[in-house]
């Protein structure tokens, strides 16, 4: 057990508007609106921000000036409007030499057995220029963590995309290994496990490109587990998420939630054939402004130390867990930022000995005249003790007497009923104190000369 303190000293930064708390997309660009600059030509989807092609895939924006990549009318022929925004991406998926990428680093990595859902909008072209058309199955969402080696996340697979005039969402669920960190869109499958139809049927080479928009990557777990309600205020309780339905422990069935009571609130999301229950403890703010005493700790040992609320923390040791481990006296302080504002606190630790002041006589005469007559431990203690094991010992090291667990024991001065010779013996004493709610276990030893 260890003892946890934190003593507060200051805030700042309150507001007084509802605090909204929410997840987010953690593929950079997931729309393809950001620019660094505006596409000219065709192949130039490698220019987004945060985004690697492989091979030549476009990018498609109301920007450019030309009309080959400048929705509605783009390749031509085809008809395509982003499905959100102003942008959108595409790339040749199936034929000989083509198979193109796209590919992004992930705004964090995915944290193991997490739930996590993702979702892309796709559209196959039209193939408006030629007399033939071609549609295919396989389009994936997939992930490595930075060894080349990409593990499918999300992928169509078995259903042929022949929807020209609509945009196809593509959802699901996707529980992370942990440490992927690298995003990329593709066919994944080689042209021979691709299915094919081609309208009207030709043996010979074809090739298929899609339109792609809208790629996100969300964790269904998107909040604390405890929040604190700010003085005055109410708090969002944001778990938006795209395609899902909401129910409440309120019965409410958005996705937002304004909270203005502490209590325990729990949240069912459904999403991409998946459903995930959340429980979000919110808690009122505690009355902090009261200074602690100064603790101890004592010498060779550590304690802990427990930042008292949840937040992004920084410690004066350059620590930013929650709890930390010390091992060393001096005045420690921790800056926490939440959604209440940005505190700080502190605390002083001072170190002492923690040891209790045990005595045993140095001599005893078991003669029963009420005086000495047993060899006694005595202790005083600024701390709950218990003794664990009292022994005694004679000259040439055999023992002659043990007691575990008694608080006050005592050796008559007898071996076996018989009473013990004269002179010197050894006594040993294991005693055990809880200070800072953890246990210490401290040995002394010393002799005593047995008279009669």
């Amino acid at each position: 057990m260890i003892y946890k303190y934190l003593l507060f000293f200051g805030v700042i930064a309150l507001s007084l508007a509802p605090w909204s708390i929410s997840g987010q997309n953690l593929i950079p660009n997931g729309g393809f609106e950001e620019l660094d600059i505006c596409p000219t030509d065709a192949g130039q989807a490698h220019t987004l921000p945060g985004w690697r092609g492989i091979l030549t895939p476009d990018l498609y924006h109301l920007c450019s000036e030309n009309m080959n990549i400048q929705p509605p009318r783009v390749r031509i022929c085809d008809m395509v409007s982003p499905h959100a925004g102003e942008a959108f991406i595409g790339m040749y998926v199936y034929g000989p030499g083509t198979g193109e990428f796209m590919e992004t680093t992930l705004i964090e990595p995915l944290e193991a057995g997490q739930l996590y859902y993702l979702q892309f909008y796709v559209r196959p072209d039209s193939d408006c220029q030629i007399s033939q058309v071609t549609f295919t199955d396989a389009i994936a969402l997939a992930f490595s963590s930075g060894n080349q080696t990409f593990q499918t996340g999300l992928e169509n697979r078995g259903t042929i995309l022949r929807d020209t005039e609509n945009w196809t969402l593509i959802e699901g669920c996707y529980i992370a290994s942990g440490g992927e960190r690298i995003a990329r869109i593709g066919n994944f499958l080689s042209d021979e496990n691709t299915l094919v139809e081609n309208i009207p049927p030709n043996p010979g080479v074809s090739f298929n490109y899609l339109f792609l928009d809208e790629f996100h990557l969300q964790a269904f777990d998107q909040l604390d587990d405890t929040l604190y309600l700010c003085p005055n205020e109410t708090i969002l309780l944001n778990v938006t998420m795209p395609e899902a339905r909401y129910l409440w422990s309120t019965g409410d069935t958005s996705a937002i939630l304004e909270v203005a009571e502490a209590g325990l609130y729990t949240v069912e999301i459904s999403a991409g054939g998946c459903m995930y229950e959340e429980v979000i403890e919110v808690l009122p703010l505690p009355d902090l402004g009261s200074q602690l005493p100064d603790t101890t700790m004592c010498t060779g040992q550590s304690i802990e130390l427990l930042a008292p609320l949840p937040g992004q923390y920084q410690w004066s040791n350059g620590q930013t867990a929650e709890r930390i481990q010390i091992n060393q006296p001096g005045t420690y302080s921790v800056t926490i930022e939440n959604n209440c504002g940005i505190f700080s606190f502190s605390r002083a630790v001072i170190e002492e000995p923690c040891d209790c002041n045990i005595f045993v006589p140095t001599a005893f005469s078991p003669n029963s005249d009420g005086i000495n007559d047993r060899l006694e431990v005595f202790s005083s203690c600024e701390y709950p003790s218990r003794i664990i094991r009292f022994q005694v010992f004679d000259r040439w090291g055999s023992l002659v007497y043990t007691e575990d667990d008694n608080m006050a024991p005592a050796w008559s001065g007898k071996i076996n009923e018989k009473p013990a010779a004269t002179g010197v013996y050894i006594w040993s004493l294991e005693y055990e104190l809880m200070a800072n709610e953890e246990a210490i276990r401290r040995e002394v030893s010393g002799h005593a000369v047995l008279l009669r």
